[in-house]
């Protein structure tokens, strides 16, 4: 998922789960261009990004419980600050 539509390139979450249970959530960066892509085209723009390179000691490991329900509570909390 995208989270930095710069000029020349893009910030990115991946998330990846090796048994169902527990999740790596890893940013990282991509040459495709901010401007390349409209936000509503992310899923297709996201199976072509073949150049996703890692930032260092930037990940997190938890259950996929704990990160649905933390973006859960954000998107919440978001929805009443915006009401």
């Amino acid at each position: 998922m995208p989270f930095d539509f710069s000029d020349e390139c893009t910030g990115w979450l991946r998330v990846s789960s090796p048994d169902g249970d527990r999740v790596r959530v890893e940013v990282g960066w991509s040459g495709i261009q901010g401007w390349s892509f409209h936000p509503s085209d992310i899923a297709d723009t996201a199976r072509v990004v073949g150049d996703f390179e890692m930032e260092a000691g930037v990940a997190v490991d938890c259950r996929i419980a704990d990160l649905l329900t933390t973006i859960t509570d954000n998107r919440n909390e978001y929805t009443s600050i915006s009401s």
